[in-house]
Order: structure tokens, then C-alpha cells, then sequence
């Protein structure tokens, strides 16, 4: 079975949004009509407690792309994007929710830096290789947003795992 996964197309990356990704909106219509024709379709979404470890404001005297030293980590910092339960970290306005058959989050523990779609940097599962394992899924097809940073981890790994990938170029943004 083919699997597509519609990775971090979210409201805050709209180009009208906290942390807008320039024409991020014009992958909600291609990506709709990809979900056509896949049996199953993923959604992966960054849920960030408000305190979260990567957010400068909850850091004295920091700015968003400064680099902080914690536990032996270097943590780049961002502008709040994606806050857990708020319209910015919902999927993007006009992507067809309900051809979405999972959604899978990630950032959620607030020391813990976000890092792919199957786990963050502590590498502990949120689920989603078990769920595709489980659907007997063997080729992922990957559409999105932040391809050089989180998408291209989430293929590295997805290969790891044993699963055939293909990128959707016309589907990604930052390749």
C-alpha cells in the first residue's frame, strides 16, 4: 500500500501567518487533489506547548535564529509558531481535512526539540511507523512544507525504517 504525507501544512506557515513559508498556500489545491489518489493520507503538525524549549521568547535577552547551548544541545531559536490547540497550528485553511485519515504531532514535550515526522529528538515513536506498519504500507510519497529542514529528515528516516519513498516535487516547498 502507498501512503502520502501531507507534512506540516499548516495555518502559522501561510504566507499570512506567524511564520509564513511564501507561497505555502498554493500547495493546499495540488496537495488536494493528490489525496485523491492515495487510500491513505497523513498529516503531520508541530504542537507546540507554549513554553516550549525553542520559542526565544521564553528565553531572556534571546531572538528568534540565535543558537543556545542546553544540555549539550544546540537549540535554534524561533519566533511562537504552531502553539499547541491554537488556529495557527491547525492544518492550512482549505486542505481537505476529510480525506486526512491520521494526523501525527510532533513537538509536543517542551524540552524536546521537534525533529521528523516519526519522532523528535529524543527518538522516542509518536506512532506513526507503527501505524504504517500496521496498514501494511511499504512506499510513502511525501508533499509539504520545510523540506530542508524537518521533510528532509522524515525521508532520511522513512528509508531507515525500509520504507520505498518518493518525493512529490510539485507537492514540496524547498527543494
Amino acid at each position: 500500500m502507498k501512503a502520502l504525507i501531507v507534512n506540516d501544512l499548516q495555518n502559522d506557515f501561510h504566507p499570512s501567518g506567524m511564520a509564513a513559508i511564501e507561497k505555502s498556500d498554493q500547495l493546499v489545491p495540488v496537495i488536494n487533489n493528490l489525496m485523491e489518489g492515495y487510500e491513505l493520507n497523513i498529516a503531520t503538525q508541530f504542537f507546540y506547548p507554549a513554553n516550549h524549549i525553542i520559542f526565544a521568547g521564553n528565553h531572556i535577552w534571546r531572538k528568534p535564529n540565535q543558537i543556545i547551548q542546553i544540555n549539550d544541545q544546540e537549540i535554534q531559536l524561533t519566533e511562537m509558531h504552531c502553539v499547541a490547540n491554537s488556529f495557527g497550528a491547525e492544518l492550512m485553511v482549505g486542505l481537505n481535512q476529510k480525506k486526512i485519515h491520521q494526523k501525527y504531532q510532533k513537538g509536543t514535550q517542551k524540552d524536546i526539540p521537534a525533529h521528523c515526522a516519526f519522532f523528535d529528538v529524543d527518538k522516542v515513536s509518536n506512532g506513526l511507523k507503527e501505524f504504517l506498519k500496521k496498514m501494511k504500507v511499504t512506499e510513502i510519497h511525501f508533499s509539504g512544507i520545510n523540506y530542508n529542514e524537518n521533510l528532509s529528515f522524515s525521508i532520511q528516516i522513512a528509508k531507515e525504517f525500509g520504507f520505498h519513498v518518493n518525493i512529490i516535487s510539485e507537492a514540496c516547498l524547498g527543494l
